[in-house]
């Protein structure tokens, strides 16, 4: 397994775009790939057409009252 992450402090450089897109050229390839949106705007998200169904975002995410499996959602894209 490969793990990318996109990180910045500043807002508006291009993270969700590039992990967007890597994940794209990722299944694109044949790879499976899970892209996971952390950001409270949900951006990456909304770019695949995926429905959020977290609230509590991250932290209720990885909580013991999460769970993650659950929280995995198919895209248009199989893979």
């Amino acid at each position: 397994m490969k793990v990318l992450a996109t990180y910045s402090i500043k807002g508006g450089v291009g993270k969700t775009t590039t992990a967007v897109n890597l994940a794209q050229q990722a299944a694109a390839s044949g790879s499976r790939v899970l892209l996971w949106d952390l950001d409270p705007q949900g951006a990456a998200t909304f770019f695949v057409r995926a429905k959020p169904s977290v609230k509590g975002g991250a932290d209720r995410l990885v909580s013991a009252a999460g769970s993650l499996a659950a929280n995995i959602h198919a895209t248009n894209d199989p893979r």
